[in-house]
């Protein structure tokens, strides 16, 4: 055979290898990555609609929105509060490969998002649950939940009910805020002033957990510091059920290692 042809042939198979292995997975140690994003005008500033990482990378996404709103990455099920300028971040482990959404909910009434899942379903015996709050100082609020009875189980969220599993819904003022799923849970940011917190006791179907029709709950104060915000006079009239307004900002994609 030529040797010309037997070159060929040998770079042939030197690029159909390199193919296989670049098809396998991008390989190697995980990382740690983030994303700053910055959200105004109800879109993204300065940033591409896709956030590619590596599958077991360490996530970081630092958000700064113009208004108040709830980031959700949908998928991992990761939801975190925005105030209007100040910077927010999410940490997570990139552990499952596919293609999430990620949206934001414009809050339009302020801070919160109305809570759905307001129907119960009867607790275990003996569950309970009590909550302390602390600021951290600046605008954020650290929670410890002591819970009886219930597991708390962040990988079940939105499958079928388990009783004594499941997960808190965390208030503030009367409005649903987000989701604990451990004893320990830090809000980010909170307007000054005091603020009633209330954590309830919710099923993996979300339902919250009650004895006799009353659901599970605990409730407390916590106080901001800085000067208490005060909303002007044309809001007061709006709905104190307002739906949020949903904005796609893009995905995560999530490659296998």
């Amino acid at each position: 055979m030529p040797k010309s042809i037997i070159t060929t042939w040998l770079l042939f198979l030197v690029l159909m290898g390199a193919i296989v292995v670049s098809a396998c997975g991008s390989g190697g140690e995980p990382e740690d990555v983030t994303f700053d994003l910055q959200i105004a005008y109800r879109g993204l500033v300065e940033s591409e609609p896709e956030f590619k990482v590596a599958q077991d990378d360490r996530v970081t996404f630092n958000i700064t929105a113009d208004e108040a709103a709830s980031f959700h990455l949908h998928g991992y099920d990761r939801e975190l509060m925005l105030m209007p300028n100040v910077t927010a971040t999410l940490d997570f482990t990139a552990d499952v490969t596919g293609s999430f959404p990620i949206t934001v909910h414009i809050l339009l009434e302020g801070i919160g998002v109305p809570d759905h899942h307001a129907k119960t379903i009867e607790a275990p015996a003996g569950m309970s649950v009590s909550v302390e709050a602390a600021s951290d100082g600046e605008v954020g609020v650290n929670l410890n939940i002591a819970t009886t009875g219930l597991t708390f189980a962040p990988d079940k969220v939105d499958q079928p009910h388990v009783s004594g599993e499941g997960h808190a819904h965390v208030y503030v003022d009367g409005v649903k805020l987000e989701r604990a799923f451990a004893n320990e849970h830090h809000i980010s940011a909170l307007d000054p002033g005091e603020r009633n917190i209330r954590i309830t006791l919710n099923a993996n179907s979300h339902e919250q957990y009650a004895v006799g029709g009353n659901p599970v709950e605990a409730t407390t104060t916590v106080t901001i510091p800085g000067e208490p915000v005060t909303a002007p006079d044309h809001q007061a009239s709006q709905p104190s059920a307002a739906e949020p307004v949903e904005v796609d900002l893009g995905r995560l994609i999530v490659l296998p290692r």
